[in-house]
């Protein structure tokens, strides 16, 4: 029987809020009391390397990952940023990115005086399409910046053969994607460095937080002097001002570190909730042609971060900015992921990074001729107009609040006719 939708009148399925909140226990508040008791904020002021619980956090990090070194910064977007300078990239280099990710991703290339050249995704993963990267290399491509976007690895092998074979830098973006694995290796670990954010939204939190991770110890002390205003040391010596690059404040805290230790043990339980509750989902809307769920999400080595449907709104004949109103009304409410391609920011239309002139598109002829418009990448743009994105799969919520948003999905579905 078909029941009054919420949208127009009727009682919702749900009025409990679900809940968005770090996974933050006994073990995070003993942690920051203690270290509140010990008065070490930051161990900066006198240690290049950072504070003893900076140290801890990164060895347990690069620990986990299995690699020679993880660096601990501020945020995803400085340990992005930082990442490419350690390559030493230059003003008016190129760098090919994707167009369907967070803004860090590519003002991260523009922060560094360098030029993002955005390559299409693939419509099943979106992810960056392998097949399109090679088109795209000039002689001043010199690095890619692949997104294993919501927790689905892109095709990082085949992104590393064209990375050899072009003698480019590979810089991975994990954010989103921390445990999900490659031929039984982690994502992260193939490039010449791989990013992590901690942010109070990622799978584990340290409120602001970023790590990158390298096996090659020359750009890991790059990046631990970049992070650090690029004062120079010498091991066993006294801190030193002597400068010898253009570095910055991306410097973690204590506080940060401490979080990140107790977080780090519970990154695979809470890894398992979220596959647990985003397969649910996808098991239990299978029946609905309207929403295609992502492909591969049976895979046991992909960690669901975001879950992302495509809306197929010509099935339906309710425009998807309606049908996500009607399921807001029953409680359940949905985002749009990211609602435009990167591209289209007026950054980039505008080229005005740094000022009204151009920088860095202006530093090198191939800048100057390239072009950000509408229809760049069309397989983006599409994706973008149709997705819908469950960010809900998440502790605390559980099974029977992944049941309200399938018990709401139907109603509005039983009743679709009333919103034409």
């Amino acid at each position: 029987m078909k029941e009054n939708l919420a949208i127009l009148g009727g009682p919702p399925v749900r009025s409990k809020p679900f809940v968005y909140e770090p996974a933050i226990g006994h073990e995070e508040k003993k942690a920051v009391l203690e270290l509140m008791d010990s008065k070490k904020f930051s161990g900066f002021y006198k240690s290049f390397e950072g504070g003893e619980k900076v140290i801890e956090f990164e060895n347990n990090w690069a620990n986990y990952f299995n690699v020679r070194n993880a660096i601990a910064v501020n945020s995803g977007t400085s340990a992005l940023h930082i990442s490419l300078a350690s390559t030493g990239i230059e003003p008016g280099d190129e760098v090919i990115v994707t167009p369907y990710s967070f803004s860090a991703t590519a003002s991260s290339i523009v922060m560094n005086n360098a030029i993002p050249v955005f390559c299409d995704i693939d419509p099943i993963t979106f992810n960056i399409d392998v097949n399109k990267i090679e088109r795209l290399i000039t002689n001043k491509t010199k690095a890619i910046i692949p997104v294993h976007l919501y927790g689905y690895p892109a095709e990082i092998v085949k992104i590393m053969d064209i990375a050899k074979k072009y003698n480019l830098n590979v810089i991975e973006d994990t954010c989103q994607s921390p445990g999900t694995k490659v031929n039984n290796q982690f994502v992260g670990t193939f490039g010449n460095l791989g990013t992590f954010s901690t942010v109070e939204t990622k799978n584990i939190s340290t409120g602001e937080g970023g790590i990158i991770i390298t096996d090659n110890d020359e750009l890991a002390l790059k990046c631990k002097l970049l992070r650090n205003h690029g004062e120079a040391y010498m091991n066993d010596k006294p801190r030193s001002y002597l400068t010898n690059m253009l570095g910055y404040n991306f410097r973690p805290t204590e506080f940060q570190a401490v979080l990140g230790i107790e977080q780090l043990k519970k990154l695979d339980k809470l890894n398992e909730i979220r596959n647990k509750l985003a397969n649910f989902l996808i098991d239990n809307l299978s029946d609905f042609p309207e929403l295609t769920p992502p492909q591969g999400h049976n895979d046991k080595n992909v960690i669901h971060h975001l879950l992302c449907f495509q809306y197929n709104e010509s099935i339906t004949n309710v425009p998807k900015s309606k049908y996500m109103e009607a399921l807001k009304c029953e409680g359940v409410e949905l985002s749009n992921g990211y609602p435009k391609p990167l591209y289209m920011n007026k950054m980039f239309l505008e080229k005005i990074a740094f000022g009204n002139n151009g920088y860095p598109w202006i530093c090198s002829e191939n800048g100057e001729k390239i072009k950000y418009f509408e229809g760049l990448c069309p397989v983006a743009e599409k994706v973008c107009k149709q997705a819908i994105v469950f960010s809900q799969i998440r502790y605390p919520n559980t099974l029977k609040d992944m049941e309200d948003i399938v018990t709401a999905i139907k109603k509005v579905n039983n009743s679709i006719e009333k919103l034409i």
